[in-house]
């Protein structure tokens, strides 16, 4: 799917890989993470920045997530 978003080819492809992987791992924070900035990148912000959210709740200490959750702000 970040495939998809590091060439900018698809974001509506990626969009639903993202929320594939999220369906399948709901706890997983990188899956949270990504979709969130692909529901950013896609002009949905409340939506992403609540995937952002559960992201860092299901993993505080991540710098990726702690950094995306302060940008978001």
């Amino acid at each position: 799917a970040m495939a998809y978003v590091v060439k900018k080819e698809n974001l509506v492809k990626a969009q639903a890989l993202l929320e594939r992987a999220v369906t399948l791992a709901p706890y997983n924070a990188s899956a949270r993470h990504r979709y969130g900035w692909i529901l950013l990148t896609n002009g949905k912000l409340d939506e992403g920045a609540r995937e952002i959210r559960l992201a860092k709740e299901y993993d505080p200490l991540s710098p990726a997530t702690n950094r995306a959750y302060c940008s978001v702000l």
